[in-house]
């Protein structure tokens, strides 16, 4: 019995790792995106301000 809850403990540790490591890359995603949606917005804002003798 003590041998399969210190391996239950252990799965657990395993899995706690695999979440943190989870977390980091959908943290990492989402920043991405943040600075995508920021680059989208600027480009948006350029051509709002475009006459058309810019796109000309």
């Amino acid at each position: 019995m003590e041998k399969s809850i210190m391996t239950d403990k252990e799965r657990i540790t395993e899995l706690e790792l695999q979440l943190r490591e989870k977390e980091g890359i959908i943290k990492a995603l989402q920043d991405a995106f943040d600075k995508q949606l920021d680059i989208i917005k600027m480009l948006r804002d350029r051509i709002d301000e475009m006459t058309p003798d810019d796109i000309a």
